[in-house]
């Protein structure tokens, strides 16, 4: 029922995984894996995660918080786009403050 065995991820989110709680990470790296559809549905959510689909509700709304997602639709056949701007501001999980932030390209 998975889609891909791999996808890329971009440099900057794994070199910022402190600013995400685990269940929007798997929430962002799902919507990699699935790139072309970018639905998740709660049956979809818990096969991959484990996790309730409480908890996928929860990651989608801190992620609209942030501005990074936004969704079209609603339910299991909702469309989500990420926007993960390294320019836009982020908190961490644990309230402190932090950034999104792309390490300088190495040459």
């Amino acid at each position: 029922m998975f889609p891909k065995s791999f996808c890329r991820v971009p440099r900057f989110l794994i070199e910022n995984l402190g600013v995400f709680t685990r269940a929007e990470l798997c929430f962002v790296l799902i919507l990699f894996r699935r790139a072309p559809d970018n639905t998740v549905s709660d049956l979809l959510w818990s096969e991959m995660t484990g996790l309730n689909p409480k908890m996928k509700r929860q990651a989608i709304m801190r992620l609209r918080n942030r501005g990074c997602l936004s969704v079209t639709g609603r339910g299991n056949w909702a469309k989500y786009v990420l926007d993960l701007d390294t320019s836009k501001p982020s908190v961490p999980a644990n309230g402190a403050g932090g950034s999104l932030s792309a390490s300088p390209e190495v040459k």
